[in-house]
């Protein structure tokens, strides 16, 4: 498997950035979702506010952006909001060497957990996660910052019966 170095998104990659995420969501519409392949890009604005914490990881193989995640701080760790991998790098391991980088650098922090929400029967989804570790959080226990999260994903539509919080401890990682 190839090397992949990481760094931190810069300015200059934000229009590569959205381009991929568009092309990485179109497998959605293998699943029936195309509602979530039609998804807009990530705005600038969000990518301008991830930039300032930082918080966009950029993923390149050689010269090429293979993947990106963005994250942010929680109350008691960190949230993994996004991860896209090109799909001519996709099924390839680049995204499970993506979500273990992210690992470790909440390992160096100091986080207590890394946290995400995703869909349950997309195989790269809640599938994907529980082979890292990930587990399954019940909605009625999760933390303020987490119920946040999950509340906000319910206003933008999405059948939330599809959907799952999960988390890792990272002491566990």
């Amino acid at each position: 498997m190839p090397e992949l170095v990481f760094s931190n998104g810069t300015f200059e990659d934000f229009d590569h950035l959205r381009s991929l995420q568009l092309a990485a969501g179109q497998i959605f519409r293998e699943y029936g979702m195309s509602e979530i392949a039609s998804n807009p890009a990530t705005d600038i604005a969000t990518f301008l506010a991830n930039y300032e914490r930082p918080a966009i990881l950029v993923a390149r193989h050689d010269t090429r952006i293979v993947g990106f995640a963005l994250t942010y701080a929680l109350e008691d760790g960190c949230h993994l909001e996004q991860i896209s991998v090109a799909p001519e790098f996709a099924r390839r391991g680049f995204g499970t060497k993506i979500v273990r980088y992210i690992i470790k650098l909440c390992c160096d922090r100091d986080d207590q957990q890394l946290t995400l929400t995703t869909f349950r029967a997309i195989p790269w989804n809640e599938p994907f996660y529980k082979k890292l570790g990930f587990r399954a959080l019940t909605v009625d226990k999760l933390s303020v910052d987490l119920d946040a999260v999950w509340q906000e994903e319910n206003a933008t539509g999405l059948d939330m019966s599809q959907r799952i919080i999960m988390s890792l401890p990272i002491t566990a990682a």
